[in-house]
């Protein structure tokens, strides 16, 4: 059990939502709210952000969560547009 467990909440750390359990369109809070069920504890909004953000695309649209301005809403970048980002990467110097 602790196995499983284990797998799960790392599949978690390197992904945005591996299992599907977020409808196609997300915002961050529930991307994030996920991954604190998920990993039993909670999480920095702002470093969960940077490492999340690369592998999300933007929509251009907004959900309304309670109060406040709406939340953008993203969805999960396919593994192909995750390794051709990469590939162009490769040769500039940071």
């Amino acid at each position: 059990m602790r196995v499983a467990v284990h797998r799960l909440r790392s599949l978690h750390e390197r992904t945005p939502d591996p299992f599907g359990l977020l409808p196609d369109e997300f915002s961050l809070r529930q991307l994030r709210e996920l991954h604190e069920i998920v990993s039993g504890e909670n999480l920095q909004a702002d470093t969960f952000r940077r490492t999340m953000l690369p592998l999300l695309a933007p929509t251009g649209r907004a959900l309304t969560q309670g109060r406040g301005r709406p939340a953008q809403t993203f969805i999960r970048r396919s593994e192909l547009a995750l390794r051709s980002d990469g590939e162009g990467d490769q040769g500039r110097e940071t």
